[in-house]
């Protein structure tokens, strides 16, 4: 058996291939995350999944030498009878999206990355500087982005009044949660529904939404050399903001391709078919 992993900054999916047996657990990225953390969600999986022969990590944060070797050890440990393989998710997006022909593949989740694809391998890619020096575009970016507008007096007072009755805004917990408890990067993504849900009523939100995207072009896309300029995403925060993608790629001249919330499906064809 084939066992598939697919691992964000907020979740993580385990999938058998050939069953479709799946099982989810809190992202487990190596940049965020310590051994014994990740090691502990991997060993409660093993009971529910069975003999495997195979593992195949898709994980961001995998991005280091460093990084693959240590996510592999920490499988091998739970997995000591299969052949243990670790990759990037951005890998992982490609192989899930890609048809065989060059294009641009993206990741909008929690955090975000892009790359130019030409079928095969990665071509093209600059360095993902996570959630406190990159991550533009994603969903962790635009709930920073919400926060600092909110306690910078930045945020229409409609909007700031709405913002603040979803969302704890005390300033001691937010500080709290930003610095000192783990996963940031999932606090700030939480906070990225607002600004989508009153994207379609508040040109604020929809501004901050395509601010951000812009940003993401500016620094991860525009860099990258497409022949046809073809874009596929993948992530939950691609997915949710996918009525606004057309104006964002029409902007950019970009012609707008598959929009995915999950690779797992595209890793399953890809990897049944090897």
């Amino acid at each position: 058996m084939t066992l598939l992993v697919d691992s964000g900054g907020t979740k993580a999916e385990w999938c058998i291939a050939e069953t479709g047996l799946s099982v989810t657990t809190i992202g487990l990225n190596p940049s965020i995350l310590d051994d014994a953390t990740i090691f502990a969600e991997c060993r409660n999986v093993v009971p529910l999944l069975g003999s495997v022969d195979c593992v195949y990590f898709y994980g961001s944060g995998c991005g280091t030498t460093e990084a693959k070797e240590r996510m592999r050890q920490v499988l091998y440990l739970c997995f000591p009878t299969a052949s243990v393989h670790v990759e990037t998710d951005m890998l992982g997006a490609c192989r899930a999206l890609s048809s065989g022909d060059m294009a641009l593949i993206g990741i909008l989740g929690t955090g975000s990355n892009a790359c130019l694809f030409d079928g095969q391998s990665i071509v093209g890619a600059l360095p993902s500087l996570g959630y406190i020096l990159g991550d533009y575009g994603s969903a962790n970016h635009v709930g920073r982005q919400l926060l600092l507008d909110y306690f910078y007096h930045r945020m229409p007072q409609v909007e700031a009044d709405s913002f603040a009755a979803c969302n704890s805004v005390d300033y001691i917990d937010v500080i709290e949660r930003v610095y000192h408890q783990p996963r940031p990067n999932r606090y700030l993504a939480s906070l990225a529904p607002f600004a989508v849900m009153n994207a379609a009523d508040s040109q604020y939100c929809r501004n901050l939404i395509f601010h951000s995207l812009n940003m993401w072009f500016d620094t991860q896309l525009q860099p990258l050399s497409s022949p046809d300029r073809m874009l596929h995403l993948i992530g939950g925060f691609a997915y949710a903001i996918r009525h606004l993608l057309p104006s964002f790629c029409e902007t950019h001249g970009l012609q707008l391709g598959k929009v995915e919330k999950t690779p797992m499906e595209g890793l399953i064809r890809y990897h049944l078919a090897k």
